[in-house]
């Protein structure tokens, strides 16, 4: 046990999770449930349908957690371009704009300190750098300090440096590893602000590092935002009591349930686009472009110029193919706004329904 107390900087803090020997079954369920989320998503007749809309719903759940608050519904609207924007719904899109960033970023180089500010500048919005003087700190709304992270640039640096070695370290199951990591980055608290958000996306970037996912399609902040209670409490108990063992269960109970939730929208989405490219053959037979189903997946709320961009076809055909989708029923338009658009309210049903 180290000499830790919330009122000092926790300089002390192990460089590396202790070895922690995960349940078993638990292990088995949740990288079991991964990997048939994983499949389903890739079983949509376009695969990125999934990879378009859950980055956005990951970002509501943890734009939540940290207290910023908006609704999917909301979110989907402005990802669109036609909603109202919001100061809430402005930073909590740039939580998905920062997990997008972060999964290019992939292509060319490995998770580390370096891709922790990228996802930081583009989450924050602005350039973002290690800490390198004192006074933050973690505390309840009354004030009362529950953790001070370490302090130093240094210091802060050291300890990345041993995050960075960790995450690949090949010889943990990388689940386990994803989940102990994530407290490691949690409690290093390296920049002055964002740290959970980035945290949380640098889990969905390490799963996909691992080949455990193939894009970003695991829903774990909604679960994390379920249970922020138990979230917190239990990364503390790590540091005030060494209970790594609750907080690898907790984290794998998130992934199990998160991939569960994955897997049964990836099965409803799949059902709605069938029926979509079915009704679209049936209301214009003349046949569109095919990418016109597409188009109509890649949020639910669709505007013509979405459908004139995608399918390169005139403003003119875009609207007549939605006016028409909304005679049949398949789509809704929207009451007058700032700009013309439809929801395809059986694909948002499939996303937000519980």
């Amino acid at each position: 046990m180290s000499s830790w107390t919330p009122h000092e900087p926790y300089n002390d803090l192990p460089p590396r999770p202790r070895p922690v020997q995960p349940p078993s079954t638990l292990l088995l369920e949740a990288a079991s449930a991964l990997g048939r989320a994983d499949e389903a998503a890739r079983s949509i007749p376009n695969p990125g349908v999934l990879a378009a809309v859950v980055p956005i719903l990951e970002a509501q759940a943890s734009s939540a957690i940290e207290n910023i608050v908006t609704t999917s519904d909301e979110l989907l609207r402005e990802a669109a371009g036609v909603g109202t924007p919001t100061p809430a719904t402005t930073e909590a899109l740039r939580a998905r704009s920062a997990l997008i960033v972060g999964v290019d970023a992939l292509r060319a180089r490995p998770v580390s300190p370096a891709m922790a500010t990228l996802v930081a500048d583009e989450l924050m919005g602005h350039s973002m750098q290690f800490r390198r003087g004192g006074g933050v700190y973690i505390g309840r709304p009354d004030g009362t300090r529950v953790y001070t992270p370490p302090e130093g640039h240094e210091r802060i640096a050291s300890l990345l440096d041993e995050w960075a070695t960790y995450v690949h370290d090949a010889s943990v199951d990388p689940l386990t590893r994803m989940a102990l990591s994530h407290y490691q980055f949690e409690a290093i608290h390296p920049f002055h602000d964002g740290n959970g958000r980035t945290g949380r996306i640098l889990n969905q970037l390490l799963l996909i590092e691992s080949g455990l996912i193939e894009q970003p399609v695991l829903y774990l902040s909604g679960m994390i935002n379920h249970r922020r209670r138990d979230y917190y409490e239990r990364l503390l108990a790590v540091t005030a009591e060494d209970a790594w063992e609750p907080w690898l269960e907790f984290m794998l109970l998130a992934v199990r349930d998160g991939s569960h939730w994955s897997l049964e929208r990836a099965v409803r989405v799949r059902a709605a686009f069938t029926t979509a490219a079915e009704e679209i053959d049936r209301v214009l037979p003349n046949g569109v472009s095919t990418k016109f189903v597409d188009v109509l997946f890649r949020n639910a709320y669709v505007t013509i110029r979405d459908v004139v961009e995608a399918c390169g076809v005139t403003r003119q055909t875009a609207s007549n193919w939605l006016h028409r989708l909304s005679d049949s029923g398949l789509m809704t338009e929207l009451p007058s706004g700032r700009t013309k658009a439809f929801v395809n309210r059986p694909f948002l049903a499939a996303l937000v329904e519980d």
